[in-house]
């Protein structure tokens, strides 16, 4: 309904600020409803969910556009959300928590909102905070470039392949993701599994499919590249549940809501500052014709491998809860 680029970019910054109001208060909400040890699983729902509508946003997203209107469509979607934000309205209530006196729960609350900037100090002076928010920032930013840019390109060029049917086999990644997150999310919850060395094996995992893409690649064909998307998608959704646990362990529930919110920006720089990253390398490669060249792909992939060695590096480096 814009009736110009200024006002279609504030709807779209409104939208934004709108999803900013999802992710973050779902964590802190899942934090006071649910046992710990239940708290990786439900953050595997919450991805779960997350990602089966991003794959909602790719084919089915395209065909309602083409057959209803990109307006009819956009329509469709507000009055969606407009009925999810009701049922929320009617049907949660808070609740008195699992893991703490609900006593204990109001004093804290009241004590974050008297001295925020004192619990942000004390959250940028951990290390552990930053080690985790590196480890954010590598993992989540080489997936989603990934998936978001190079995905695609890359297998049309080696694979030889249309852009329908590498754009199909780039829909394994959210897929992966979709089945990793609740999957590791019950397993850690169902075999109390160590949640540092699960990580640790899961960013190992995670290594290795990087080196089969990147040095691999003209070995593996369609069946074994198809194979290593959906293995790396499977353990990165299995990253998301580990990581988030292990989150949750280490802080203290009264700022967990605020903990979770200064971290929930590492992810997404990380995917910004990779996007360009590997994009400036494509851009200084050769070309073949309008694609880049297979050369341009294995540097820009380096790149995210590396990064990912020295994200499992940083992970050896997570305490356990209680340890000093």
């Amino acid at each position: 309904m814009a009736p110009g680029i200024g006002w279609a970019s504030i709807a779209r910054a409104l939208i934004g600020i709108g999803v900013g109001g999802v992710y973050v208060p779902a964590i802190k909400a899942f934090s006071l409803w649910f046992r710990k040890k239940e708290f990786a699983t439900m953050i595997g729902l919450l991805m779960s969910v997350g990602n089966f509508g991003a794959l909602i946003a790719t084919t089915p997203l395209a065909w309602a556009a083409e057959t209803w209107g990109w307006r009819s469509t956009f329509f469709l979607i507000g009055g969606i959300t407009l009925l999810f934000a009701f049922v929320v309205l009617m049907f949660t209530r808070d609740h008195k928590s699992l893991n703490q006196p609900v006593e204990e729960i109001s004093d804290s609350v009241h004590l974050d909102r008297s001295g925020t900037k004192t619990q942000i100090g004390r959250i940028l002076s951990s290390d552990q905070f930053w080690i985790i928010a590196m480890i954010f920032f590598g993992i989540y930013g080489t997936l989603i470039t990934l998936q978001g840019l190079w995905a695609t390109p890359f297998l049309m060029t080696v694979l030889n392949i249309n852009r329908v049917l590498a754009s199909k086999l780039n829909m394994l990644i959210p897929v992966g993701v979709i089945i990793g997150s609740p999957l590791f999310g019950w397993l850690l919850n169902r075999y109390s599994l160590d949640k540092r060395k699960t990580l640790i094996i899961i960013l190992g995992v995670y290594n290795l499919t990087w080196v089969g893409i990147v040095f691999f690649f003209s070995h593996l064909g369609l069946i074994g590249l198809s194979l290593m998307l959906l293995i790396m998608s499977i353990v990165a959704g299995g990253f998301i549940s580990t990581l988030w646990g292990i989150v949750r362990d280490i802080t203290p529930s009264n700022i967990l809501g605020l903990t979770s919110g200064v971290l929930n920006p590492a992810p997404f720089l990380g995917v910004a500052v990779f996007q360009v990253l590997t994009g400036a390398i494509l851009d200084h490669s050769d070309r073949m014709g309008d694609m880049y060249s297979i050369a341009g792909f294995k540097n820009a992939f380096l790149l995210c491998l590396l990064c990912s060695i020295v994200c499992m590096g940083f992970s050896i480096l997570i305490r356990r809860p209680g340890s000093s």
